[in-house]
């Protein structure tokens, strides 16, 4: 049986023709075969996505405005702003839950008040007015939660509208539904691209690309909205009670979550931790901490710390950390705290800050690998040339110099001129505490 015109087309795409035959290819598929040649296309270009031929079908498609980069329309750091930048929003994020905070906003439900139980967390309640609504309504942590995902998991009543060229981004807000366009970030899927397959299809007749965990999937709207829903409804909804054990078991899976680069996942398994810092802080007792604190409990002290580093929520990971060098003055992981401490100062560009904090770590058994490039790089940043180049020098001779680290050495040599040769003879200064800024 001869093939057809679109067979033949398809086939020269697959089985290897020459640049200038695919191409011809691309065209005829682009121009006379509808949405089954631009599914074609597509499945090609999942084959080879980083090949010359994906550059020029991604090309074709963008001209044609089948394809539209999602990039300059995302706000995937809506609700992370607001988590850094907004005083004691945190804390809400912390008793109501990171997402279900998320979640109200979303669902247009303004939160008054949270009034917290230390000691019986489910007991406590929230208060809040819906949309424009004067009246406050009150529910229990547990029936606001349950309430906030009834609302974001209500049916879809939308219909899909006719796309500008270019679209702007309320068009494609719009279409992709606005209550997923927000919560896609919050479960760390990216929009990538939208390909508008055929508008005649409705919300079928378009596929989204997104990235989960460095893979790239790609969806139809209705099941891009399905999977956001069903990440919405496994939210743990019951408020769970300190056990006040500070358990191994926690402390491994929380570790296990970083080691797979989820620090939300860590929180969850480090709840204790956090009700007991937020506890002590509102009845400045330590009922949990009977007797001289175990490894368990410093090192989920750490770890929840750090967690909070790894989401940029800055704030409160700086502030558990000083509470953690304070209430444990003699801590086995008191050099990690500080360690993790001027991570945050470095961060956030607070290099003279940083310099006592990085030198006390040293002196307390971090290993200068980790602090030295650090250290050098707050050094030269603060003007101090000389330092820089000696704390680097010595990585230099060993050989342990990464990118960065050498980029910095190579700079406090050039600021340093003629006289580098003179400083090199000079040891590398030993830590000692006249740099360090205090740390509470």
């Amino acid at each position: 049986m001869a093939l057809t015109e679109l067979e033949k087309n398809i086939a020269v795409l697959k089985e290897g023709a020459t640049m200038s035959e695919r191409l011809r290819s691309v065209r005829w598929l682009l121009e006379h075969a509808g949405v089954d040649g631009i599914k074609q296309l597509l499945e090609v270009k999942k084959d080879e996505s980083d090949s010359e031929l994906a550059h020029v079908i991604d090309k074709f498609l963008a001209e044609k405005d089948i394809l539209i980069d999602l990039g300059p329309h995302l706000v995937d750091d809506w609700f992370e702003s607001m988590v850094r930048t907004i005083e004691g929003f945190e804390e809400v994020c912390d008793l109501v839950g990171y997402r279900f905070v998320a979640f109200a906003m979303i669902a247009g439900i303004n939160m008054k008040a949270v009034n917290h139980n230390p000691e019986f967390p489910a007991d406590s309640t929230v208060e809040f007015s819906i949309g424009g609504d004067t009246a406050v309504n009150e529910m229990s942590i547990e029936e606001f939660r349950k309430t906030l995902v009834l609302s974001i998991l209500s049916p879809d009543a939308d219909t899909p509208a006719a796309l500008s060229a270019p679209p702007s981004r309320e068009e494609i807000t719009r279409l992709l539904g606005v209550r997923y366009f927000l919560l896609a970030p919050l479960y760390a899927l990216k929009l990538k691209r939208l390909f508008a397959l055929d508008a005649s299809q409705g919300f079928q007749g378009y596929v989204v690309e997104v990235e989960k965990d460095g893979k790239i999937n790609e969806w139809t709207i209705p099941v891009f909205r399905e999977n956001l829903r069903k990440l919405v409804s496994r939210e743990e909804i019951k408020e769970k009670e300190p056990v006040g054990r500070f358990t191994q078991e926690s402390i491994a899976l929380a570790e296990k979550a970083l080691e797979s680069g989820n620090p939300t996942n860590a929180l969850e398994h480090l709840r204790d931790w956090i009700l007991f810092v937020r506890n002590y802080r509102i009845t400045g007792g330590i009922a949990q901490l009977l007797h001289e604190p175990d490894a368990h409990f410093e090192r989920g002290l750490l770890l929840t710390g750090r967690a909070y580093r790894l989401l940029k929520r800055n704030r409160i990971s700086e502030d558990i950390l000083r509470f953690s060098i304070q209430l444990l003055p003699t801590a086995r992981k008191k050099p990690v705290f500080l360690y993790e401490l001027a991570l945050i100062m470095v961060s956030e560009g607070r290099f003279g800050e940083a310099i006592g904090p990085l030198r006390k770590a040293q002196r307390l058994g971090i290993p200068r690998s980790l602090v030295f490039p650090h250290l050098g790089r707050a050094f030269l940043e603060c003007d101090r040339a000389v330092a820089a180049f000696l704390v680097l020098g010595e990585l230099n001779r060993e050989g342990l110099l990464d990118d960065d680290s050498r980029r910095w050495y190579e700079d406090a040599r050039r600021r340093l001129g003629d006289i580098v040769d003179v400083i090199a003879e000079i040891p590398s200064p030993e830590p000692d505490d006249t740099d360090s800024s205090p740390v509470h």
